[in-house]
């Protein structure tokens, strides 16, 4: 399949981030503990000189406590799948937070559901 060229223009970390967030994605959509819940990978950050990978999750309709427990449960396994694809130079820690911003969206849609009931 053809690179499109928007890809294709990017620079290598430009290129690296985006990879590795789609491969994130993947990985966690594939599990069936991550089934059932709402969430988006939203920001991917890497530090090769720790070999820490960031990832910053949007949750809407989903409880948030249920979704970070989930996930952190897959860190090991995340880990050990993107050594094994070569995004990462050795097995990394997996750490994910929540963005600050979302949080409010978040809530403003669980009123709306209160109120749709």
């Amino acid at each position: 399949m053809p690179t499109p060229k928007k890809i294709k223009n990017l620079n290598i970390s430009e290129r690296h981030t985006r990879q590795m967030n789609l491969t994130i994605s993947m990985f966690l959509l594939g599990n069936e503990a991550m089934m059932g819940l709402v969430w988006t990978v939203h920001k991917v950050d890497y530090n090769r000189s720790s070999q820490t990978v960031k990832i910053g999750i949007d949750t809407v309709k989903s409880k948030l406590g249920t979704t970070l427990a989930k996930m952190r449960k897959l860190a090991r396994p995340l880990a050990e799948y993107l050594f094994e694809s070569g995004l990462t130079f050795r097995i990394a820690q997996i750490e994910f937070y929540v963005n600050k911003e979302n949080e409010s969206v978040q809530r403003i849609y669980s009123i709306l559901d209160r109120v749709s009931l």
